[in-house]
């Protein structure tokens, strides 16, 4: 074999191998954090249904301030809508699919740049005793064939800690609040 066979039939081996390991990687992945408030659920609620309080706690808000942002629909309501815009966050948006006041709150998360994504987030509220709730924030995507199969590997590392920094700032906006 030639030196150029050589290197070919390594680099063809390669990229096999690539779409090979892509092929056994999950196809989704589901990242969630939760944390302890001390305010009841209905007090809560709110700061995740209306998403004019999103800027208040969200940790990419955080990260780029100057970023656009557009509200539709109703807040509290199926179909309130925020659509972001930003150099560092990218672009997409996040619209109320179902919700029950002071269970849950599905969302579809849409992300449009750098790269198109789609994922859920799901919010759960259990009262564990009078004016303390547990709030569960949970992340959902599937993952496209081959490249977001590897990335989905990240995902924990790269959204984990903006999610507890978002709990943590949704703890401290709820527990400051006046309402109980």
């Amino acid at each position: 074999m030639t030196t150029l066979q050589i290197i070919l039939v390594v680099v063809g081996g390669l990229i096999v191998l690539y779409f090979l390991i892509a092929f056994f990687l999950p196809a989704t992945k589901t990242l969630y954090r939760s944390t302890i408030i001390d305010k009841s659920a209905k007090n809560i609620f709110p700061l995740i249904t209306d998403f004019n309080y999103y800027r208040q706690w969200n940790p990419w808000s955080e990260k780029e301030p100057e970023a656009k942002g557009e509200m539709s629909g109703e807040p509290g309501k199926i179909g309130h809508k925020w659509n972001w815009e930003g150099k560092k966050i990218g672009a997409g948006y996040l619209q109320i699919k179902k919700l029950e006041e002071g269970k849950f709150v599905r969302s579809d998360l849409i992300f449009t740049a750098p790269r198109k994504m789609t994922s859920e987030d799901l919010w759960k509220f259990e009262e564990i005793e009078k004016n303390r709730t547990k709030v569960t924030w949970e992340h959902f995507t599937e993952l496209g064939y081959p490249t977001e199969r590897y990335f989905g590997l990240m995902l924990e590392k790269i959204l984990g800690p903006d999610f507890e920094k978002g709990l943590k700032n949704l703890k401290k906006l709820s527990e400051t609040s006046k309402s109980q």
